[in-house]
């Protein structure tokens, strides 16, 4: 077991198009190995740490500094606990340069039963002092298969409802019925 990783990457682009191709041109790169085309290509370099303090409790970390613009796109800092083996935690604080924003967010797990769960997810800006995201989900374990009923609010995108799913043991039940679709779906 890792008690302390640290990962830096730093990306360079000899032929790539220009930032205003790829709006918003002050924001972090993404490149995928497995679909390159994908990629939003940006000079940049990239760092992310792991502390492993306890067996139960890690300290994560994560930055990215846009070297195209010489501003820092995002960093990020969360404690992620698990408690015996019916409560685990996330706090995390994440910054967004392109758009000045420091997003807190808080999410724990908790296990009813062998058979039942509850996930909250609340995140809130604090550079803009209202509520970004709520959601609810209760999970219901089966022998091979789990059920999931969440309900959410999403201030950013002004909506709330509910999403069903319905998915096998081995595919994780953090997928959804969204996840799936774009995953699966037409393109």
């Amino acid at each position: 077991m890792d008690f302390f990783t640290l990962n830096v990457e730093a990306n360079f682009f000899a032929n790539r198009p220009s930032a205003d191709d790829f709006p918003p041109g002050g924001f972090r790169g993404l490149y995928f190995e497995s679909v390159p085309e994908e990629s939003v290509p940006r000079n940049s370099i990239n760092a992310d740490a792991m502390w492993r303090i306890s067996d139960s409790t890690v300290l994560l970390g994560d930055i990215e500094q846009n070297l195209d613009q010489n501003e820092l796109a995002t960093s990020s800092v969360g404690l992620a606990v698990q408690r015996d083996t019916h409560l685990a935690y996330f706090l995390g604080l994440r910054y967004i340069g392109q758009i000045n924003s420091t997003i807190a967010n808080f999410a724990f797990n908790y296990q009813l039963s062998t058979r039942y769960s509850i996930v909250f997810n609340q995140s809130y800006s604090l550079s803009e002092k209202q509520n970004q995201q709520t959601n609810v989900t209760v999970i219901r374990r089966f022998d091979r298969f789990f059920v999931t009923l969440s309900i959410y609010y999403d201030e950013i995108e002004d909506n709330s409802g509910f999403s069903f799913g319905i998915f096998p043991e081995g595919l994780g039940y953090t997928a959804s019925t969204d996840q799936l679709q774009r995953v699966f779906g037409p393109q």
